[in-house]
C-alpha cells in the first residue's frame, strides 16, 4: 500500500513539473508575440510618419496650388529589402498608392 501511495505522489509531481514547464513555454511565447507586435507597430508608425512628412512637406503656402499639384501626380512608396526607409517614386497618374515589398 505504501508503494502505491509513493507511485501516486511521484506521478502527481511529474504532472506538476510538466504543467509548470508548459506554462513557462506559453508565457515566453506570449512575450515574444507581444514584443513582435510592439516592434511592428513601432515600424508602421515610423513609416507612416516618414510618408506623411514627405507628402505634407510638398505643400505650398497657396492651398489651390498644392491641390492642383496633388491631382497631377501619383506617389508610389515601396520598401526595399536593403533599407528600412521607403523608396518614393512619382508618376503622372492621378491616384496615390502605397505599396511595400514582402
Amino acid at each position: 500500500m505504501n508503494n502505491l501511495l509513493k507511485r501516486i505522489q511521484r506521478d502527481r509531481d511529474e504532472q506538476l513539473a510538466h504543467r509548470k514547464k508548459d506554462s513557462q513555454t506559453l508565457i515566453q511565447r506570449n512575450r515574444n508575440v507581444l514584443l513582435d507586435l510592439i516592434e511592428r507597430h513601432r515600424m508602421e508608425n515610423k513609416r507612416t510618419g516618414e510618408f506623411l512628412k514627405f507628402a505634407l512637406g510638398n505643400r505650398s503656402k497657396d492651398p489651390g496650388r498644392a491641390v492642383r499639384a496633388s491631382h497631377n501626380k501619383s506617389i508610389d512608396v515601396q520598401e526595399s529589402n536593403n533599407s528600412s526607409l521607403p523608396h518614393i517614386k512619382e508618376s503622372p497618374n492621378k491616384k496615390i498608392s502605397l505599396t511595400t515589398a514582402k
